[in-house]
């Protein structure tokens, strides 16, 4: 399936909003919101290239790329198809704004495109916004900031009269559990395993957690009853463990020792502790 198609299907509906200027004749000022059927992020990253990666948030605000977009004027091309001319003109209307569009990576140790990355990592920019009366959801921020995505050249294209050339596009798989309130886009090949071997042994827990008139279970006999956990999850009696995740997540960071990643992850260290 074409990216262009893959976008499609992740994104809901596309609403469109528009505002004639007040003080004078002029075009008017449009808002899109779009809606997704899946983590927003994953929509966000399968556009043109890595200038239009950046994210808001209720309190916050985060560049992916910022030393390219914002000090390089440099974007990557990420999930473009040579002969759609569609996306073509997306980046036309970047390079006329003063960006210098590439298709490849530059070999360099110091490039700012990163092969394994999650949201707020030492290669991000983020800001503090004002949330002077903003409700804050209920949704912690970590859900967002633990995002990974791994930047892989799947494969090598070639446009007439110029040399072959990677094309990229990101890896990332989501993870969700009935022990799990939220949907999680994991990175880094080795943490899904990792981590859903941990998420496991949570579940083999809960699943024996008695109700007042259920028999006494041995220690032999344990297995996990998802019919159990599924009707708890309706009744709003089941038990989350998202706050376990962070925490997780520093610890294998340490283990596997990701350069450039400690500091950034050491934001999580207190949660490791309870683990």
């Amino acid at each position: 399936m074409c990216i262009s198609s893959t976008r499609q299907l992740i994104i809901m509906k596309v609403y469109t909003f528009s505002r004639t200027p007040r003080d004078g004749p002029g075009p008017p000022k449009e808002i899109q919101i779009i809606t997704t059927t899946s983590l927003p992020l994953q929509c966000i990253l399968l556009f043109h290239s890595t200038a239009v990666q950046n994210l808001i948030t209720w309190n916050k605000a985060y560049s992916l790329f910022p030393k390219a977009t914002f000090i390089d004027r440099t974007t990557l091309v990420i999930n473009l198809q040579w002969n759609n001319p569609r996306e073509a003109k997306y980046l036309e209307k970047y390079r006329d704004r003063g960006w210098n569009v590439i298709r490849q990576i530059p070999d360099s140790p110091h490039t700012p495109f990163q092969q394994e990355r999650f949201v707020r990592d030492s290669y991000s920019w983020v800001m503090p916004l004002d949330i002077s009366g903003v409700t804050k959801p209920e949704k912690p921020d970590y859900v967002l900031e633990l995002s990974g995505f791994t930047l892989d050249p799947d494969g090598l294209r070639q446009r007439p009269g110029q040399p072959r050339a990677p094309m990229y596009s990101y890896i990332s798989s989501t993870m969700g559990s009935l022990i799990l309130r939220y949907k999680y886009q994991l990175g880094f090949t080795d943490f899904y395993p990792y981590l859903h071997h941990k998420i496991h042994k949570l579940v083999k827990i809960e699943s024996m957690r008695l109700r007042p008139d259920d028999p006494p279970l041995e220690f032999k006999d344990q297995y996990i009853d998802w019919e159990l956990l599924e009707s708890r999850a309706k009744m709003g009696l089941g038990v989350y463990y998202d706050s376990c995740i962070p925490g997780y997540f520093y610890k294998y960071m340490v283990k596997q020792k990701k350069p450039g990643f400690y500091r950034s992850a050491g934001t999580y260290k207190k949660d490791a502790r309870i683990l």
